[in-house]
């Protein structure tokens, strides 16, 4: 600390460490614990101010410090200010976040005034990645806060990021020009600006109930960004106020930080077990918010999906209440798969009495909820502030988890309330895929630098498989990466997802993280983030232009050999690729190339068998190897959205493609995914090898265009010869069918399994299936077995001839082992969706 003095007429000083202006006193400055940043706190006629240094760069010139208050006005009139400053080390650990273990040193320094009767202190906080401050007035007695004089006047701003205010806090991250920003009057936090050299990002950190949240402003007389209050403040004394925030340094530093929750209180809580982060299903979304995505059809069908993927959650979303859904029987279902429910809850149906919202909460609990996405806050004045405090308490005693919904933005409150897991504050991903690229940019590097995030990552079509074209499906995949969110919902439906290359990556991804780096961003361009749980690196990028991300491999842990699983833009926006790298160590670099709007999300493991590695056949409409008949065009992709450019139009009225030459690895069971446009709904038949027993008749959803700005995907499973050079026939014999891009093959389940016996016959009678039914058919006495994939047997029975019809649950590959007249054989049957 420097000692106090004053100095004479000495004009242009803009730092500390040079010489101060006319009238101007050092009252004191501190570095932060590796002497990257300085703060340096001065009086100017009895008023105080702060500046801010990194290096030898000034990033906040001359700034005023003050609060108007019932009690007094601090912001002038404060002779005589004592400084001290102590180095403070207080780390922990959290169940979630972006690290499991927070490095929390500091310099605090305060500054103490008097001024009628009341003592206020100026706390500053400097860290390696920013400055905070706040105000404390001590004493006893009631108060009432009516303004700040909380500046932050930056040095230079070349660029200004920020949101348009919206009371729910879902706006696009967009450039604003300087000039407009200072005729703003409402401007949300986070505010990023670019100040040349360096970033500065500012915000506020542990809002509550003793007071509100605020948003900026720029002061017409000096320029600078000030706070404005959200409604009155009504408190008791002492008082302190909410940290006024300025994350300092690179954009990567910025985007690491954990500094807000460095800022709160630590949490009273001495049992977290319960705490448990996790990936979970989201039905309103993935049933693109139609009605029926509260049937219980549906909600059993995402649980089922959840089992399958091994999430954690499901979430009830919203008016479940009101649409007549029994809570029992979701909470019991979802218990039978080992998958905990959160319950949407409108803010405005919860009582602001502890007694009366405890009571609701309870019964929540008792019912078997995990916990509780609640909506609709819309507000960040005291009143709201008090009933988010209620809610934290009350959901902690009663051990419930929370997601918040149309909310206020983090503060960092999860340290204290580590039940906290993630809130939404965000323009997301899944409601709003007709939005830029660069808003995912744009929010992982500005939103996701103040907290979680429930952005719905991961929506690469429409539930009936129109394909969302405003992102490559690779970009879509590397959100679930880019941001971090205690609960990740995943916002597509299963059909998008159960036959995709990534289907095992998403089985994998965490939602709680032992350590975080930002490795490269720029907002409107790109940004790549690594993040590290256990022995396992998941890196994913995001890009608005095509560009080749190249990814130093030194976070890696020196000394150890890792392998890569590559998700990565394929050869247009709908194809994700995979990629095997073996033996790669600290020392090496990994390149990946990305399509405009794309992305790539890689997971590094020291194991070759942590996933499957997929395999993916791709076989295009238009290749010259295929049979398409006189009259069926190729046409060129105006969109420039198909694989390879083009597609085949107009099958039907009895002419078909026959794609030719198709070959597997192995025999047995493919999905084969046909993509395709179509501008009304349609029907195609499949047939492989020329085989009439093999003929499904296929319905396609009209797509709203024949080219590939409309196109979408559908499913089906044939069966494929591995010895042979198969061939699949699409056609319609007598109405137009849809036009073709390309179709895909992936290996769903094996051609035989244990289950089938040497001595197996060749079969007699039908078997067969017939919607959600197995039928056997069979004109003798007939003993049946029905078993699953995996050989676990379902169903057994006999009968004396005829027909028999067995139900069956989920749509699968089921094995029917028939012993009849003798003859012992086994039919596999493919019940579809």
């Amino acid at each position: 600390m420097k000692n106090k003095c004053i100095y004479g007429l000495l004009v242009g000083a803009m730092m500390a460490g040079a010489c101060p202006v006319w009238g101007e006193t050092v009252v004191g400055e501190t570095v932060s614990p590796s002497d990257s940043i300085k703060l340096v706190v001065v009086s100017d006629n009895d008023a105080l101010y702060y500046k801010v240094v990194k290096g030898s760069t000034s990033i906040v010139e001359k700034s005023a410090l003050g609060i108007t208050t019932s009690v007094g006005d601090f912001s002038t009139g404060l002779s005589e200010p004592s400084f001290t400053e102590r180095l403070v080390d207080d780390s922990y650990s959290l169940p979630s976040g972006k690290r499991s273990r927070y490095d929390n040193t500091y310099k605090e320094a305060t500054v103490s005034c008097n001024k009628d009767g009341h003592t206020v202190q100026f706390i500053f906080r400097v860290y390696d990645d920013g400055v905070a401050y706040r105000y404390a007035i001590l004493g006893s007695g009631d108060i009432s806060v009516y303004a700040e004089n909380s500046e932050c006047l930056p040095v230079r701003q070349e660029k200004v990021y920020s949101q348009q205010y919206t009371k729910n806090n879902q706006a696009l991250y967009e450039e604003n020009d300087t000039e407009f920003m200072a005729c703003e009057l409402y401007t949300p936090l986070p505010l990023l600006v670019h100040t040349g050299s360096d970033y500065l990002l500012l915000t506020e950190a542990m809002v509550n109930g003793n007071y509100c949240g605020s948003s900026l402003f720029v002061n017409e007389e000096t320029k600078a960004y000030g706070y404005r209050l959200v409604g009155n403040v009504a408190a008791t004394l002492p008082l302190y106020t909410p940290w006024r925030v300025l994350m300092v340094g690179s954009l990567e530093s910025i985007a690491e930080s954990v500094i807000l929750e460095n800022l709160n209180d630590k949490t009273t809580l001495t049992n977290l077990s319960w705490v448990k982060p996790g990936r979970a299903v989201w039905n309103f979304g993935g049933e693109d918010f139609h009605s029926d995505y509260l049937s219980m059809s549906s909600i059993r069908k995402y649980i089922d999906w959840a089992k399958q993927q091994g999430w954690e959650y499901f979430t009830l979303d919203k008016c479940w209440e009101q649409n007549g859904v029994s809570l029992k029987e979701v909470v019991d279902y979802a218990s039978s798969k080992s998958v905990g429910v959160f319950v949407w809850v409108n803010q405005n149906s919860l009582p602001s009495d502890e007694s009366a919202m405890a009571s609701m909460v309870q019964n929540w609990k008792a019912q078997g909820v995990k916990g509780l996405k609640v909506d609709f806050w819309e507000s960040d004045d005291q009143a709201m502030m008090k009933k988010y405090d209620l809610l934290l308490k009350v959901t902690a005693e009663k051990q419930l988890l929370l997601n918040l919904h149309a909310c206020t933005k983090p503060t960092g409150l999860r340290r204290t309330w580590p039940h906290l897991l993630t809130s939404e504050a965000v323009l997301e991903n899944t409601v709003f895929t007709t939005f830029p690229d660069i808003h995912n940019i744009n929010s992982a590097i500005i939103r996701g630098a103040i907290g979680s995030t429930d952005y719905v990552p991961v929506d690469f079509a429409d539930k009936n498989g129109c394909i969302h074209q405003k992102t490559t499906a690779a970009h879509q995949l590397a959100l679930s990466v880019v941001f971090e969110s205690g609960v990740q919902h995943i916002g597509d439906a299963p059909e998008n997802i159960e036959y995709s290359i990534a289907r095992d990556f998403l089985k994998t991804v965490p939602a709680a993280w032992d350590d975080t780096r930002c490795l490269e961003a720029v907002p409107d361009e790109y940004v790549s983030m690594v993040r590290c749980k256990g022995n396992e690196w998941y890196f994913a990028s995001l890009t608005h232009d095509a560009r080749t991300v190249s990814v130093p491999l030194s976070f890696l842990s020196s000394g150890e050999r890792y392998n890569a699983y590559i998700y990565k833009d394929g050869e247009c926006p709908s194809e994700i690729q995979f990629e095997w790298k073996e033996n790669l160590t600290s020392k090496d670099t990994v390149s990946i190339d990305l399509l405009k709007h794309g992305g790539t999300a890689v997971l590094f493991s020291t194991s070759s068998q942590l996933l499957p590695k997929p395999i993916l056949m791709k076989y295009e409409a238009e290749a010259d190897g295929n049979t398409i008949p006189f009259g069926v065009p190729v046409k060129t992709d105006t969109d420039s959205l198909c694989s390879g450019g083009k597609y085949v139009a107009s099958i039907g009225n009895g002419r078909s493609i026959t794609f030719n030459d198709v070959k597997v690895p192995e025999s047995g069971t493919y999905a084969m995914t046909v993509y395709y446009m179509s501008d009304s709904p349609c029907t195609a038949y499949v047939k492989m090898n020329g085989n009439m027993d093999s003929w499904q008749e296929v319905s396609f959803v009209g797509t709203g265009g024949t080219s590939g700005g409309n196109l979408a995907h559908k499913t089906i499973w044939v069966d494929l010869d591995h010895t042979i050079s198969n061939t699949v026939e699409i056609g319609n014999n007598s109405e137009y069918g849809p036009n073709i891009d390309r179709i895909t093959l992936s290996k769903y389940a094996d051609g035989t399994t244990d289950i089938e016996t040497p001595e197996s016959t060749e079969p007699v009678g039908k078997v067969y299936a017939l919607d959600k039914h197995i039928v056997i058919e069979q004109s003798s006495s007939t003993d049946y077995w029905v078993y699953n994939s995996l050989g676990q047997i379902l169903k057994e029975g006999s009968f004396d001839g005829g027909r028999a019809s067995l139900s069956v649950d989920e749509k699968g590959v089921y094995l029917v082992k028939v012993h009849t007249e003798d003859k012992v054989f086994t039919k596999k049957v493919l019940i579809g969706q």
